[in-house]
This record gives C-alpha cells, structure tokens and sequence, in this order.
C-alpha cells in the first residue's frame, strides 16, 4: 500500500465522504477514475462510511465510467 492509499484509507476512516465533489462538480471517485487509481477508487468503494455514487455525473454531465481513460478497468470494478 503507497502513501496516497494510506492517506485515503485514513480519511475514510475519519468519516471523509468521497461523494463531495470539486469546483467542477468532480467527486472523489471521479478523481481516482479519472487518474487511473484503481486501489484508492477500492478502497472508497469498500471502506467508506458514506456511501460512494458510482453514478454520479459532474457539472459537464459525465459520470465516473465516461471519466474513466482506461474504460476496461472501471467497468471490471464496478460490475
């Protein structure tokens, strides 16, 4: 485990919801899509107290799959 997931499993811990989204509408889970961190996307998907919306869309309309620029491997996690 790097640093970047011990910092987010920490957070998740301590109750950061990773539904908030950004300026630009974008929510963790976007974020960790869209930057190919496929472990600290599963770690919001597993360990998070609040529930993370893999369906949500940002303000440009898209949602976490269409942010994704490695399609295959959002789909295999999610599904």
């Amino acid at each position: 485990m790097c640093i970047r997931d011990r910092a987010v499993s920490v957070l998740l811990m301590a109750g950061a919801n990773p539904s908030l989204v950004n300026r630009h509408g974008d929510s963790a889970v976007h974020l960790a899509v869209k930057h190919n961190t496929i472990e600290n996307l599963a770690l919001m998907l597993i360990k998070s107290q609040h529930k993370a919306d893999i369906n949500a869309r940002n303000f440009e309309g898209m949602d976490v799959k269409a942010s994704s620029t490695n399609g295959f491997w959002i789909i295999t996690v999610i599904a």
